[in-house]
C-alpha cells in the first residue's frame, strides 16, 4: 500500500470518527411492563430492548447483521466511558431479568437435575453417564 493510499485511508477513518465521538450518550430506559403481560412477553421485550440498545452503542455489530440504521456511526470501543456504559447496560438488564423472575411463577428448582444419556466426552468409555437429582 502506498503512502498516499494510507494517508487517504487514515483521513477517511478520522472523518468518520469525529462525528461518532460527538454523539450524545445513549440512554436506554427499560420498557414499561404492564401487569397484564406474561413473564414470557416481558422477557421477550427485554431481549428486544437490550438488543436494540446494544446496536446503538455498537453500530458495527448492526452492520455485521446488515442493519444500516446506524451505518453513519463508527462507535466507541476503547474508552473508559464506553466500558462504563456497557457495564451499566449489563447491570440494568440483569436487574430487569431479576424483576421478571421475582414476579414470575416460574422459579428455579433448589437442586437442578443433571442427567446425561450421552457417552462421556473422554475417549475412555469405562465410566457410565450419571444421573443425579
Amino acid at each position: 500500500m502506498t503512502s498516499a493510499a494510507r494517508l487517504i485511508l487514515s483521513a477517511s477513518l478520522l472523518a468518520l470518527a469525529v462525528p461518532a465521538a460527538a454523539q450524545a450518550p445513549v440512554a436506554v430506559a427499560p420498557a414499561a411492563a404492564p401487569a397484564q403481560q406474561s413473564a414470557h412477553e416481558r422477557l421477550f421485550q427485554l431481549f428486544q430492548d437490550s438488543d436494540e440498545a446494544n446496536l446503538k452503542r455498537n453500530p458495527i455489530n448492526a452492520l455485521f447483521r446488515g442493519d444500516m440504521r446506524y451505518a453513519d456511526r463508527l462507535g466507541d470501543f476503547i474508552t473508559e466511558e464506553y466500558y462504563a456504559k456497557e457495564k451499566a447496560a449489563s447491570e440494568q438488564d440483569l436487574a430487569a431479568l431479576h424483576a421478571i423472575r421475582a414476579t414470575s411463577s416460574m422459579r428455579p428448582t433448589s437442586s437442578p437435575t443433571t442427567c446425561s444419556n450421552s457417552p462421556p466426552r473422554t475417549r475412555s468409555r469405562a465410566t457410565s453417564p450419571s444421573c443425579s437429582t
